[in-house]
């Protein structure tokens, strides 16, 4: 979901699994992260990062970029 929604929608608690940092291989890094957003339009959002973190990177394991 795109950041503004999750402020439109007042979603106060947003749970990650997997940032773009965590797979280098098939991402590009972001400059400008969600946590950014949020303290730029003065939304208070708790982000909570890295949840299952493991079991998700081993679904990617197998995929490369092309």
């Amino acid at each position: 979901m795109c950041a503004s929604g999750i402020f439109q929608a007042k979603i106060p608690h947003v749970i990650v699994g997997l940032t773009r940092d965590d797979l280098p291989n098939l991402l590009r890094p972001r400059n400008i992260l969600m946590k950014n957003l949020a303290d730029d339009s003065g939304y208070e959002i708790r982000i909570e990062t890295g949840v299952m973190k493991d079991e998700i990177l081993e679904l990617f394991s197998d995929i490369e970029k092309k």
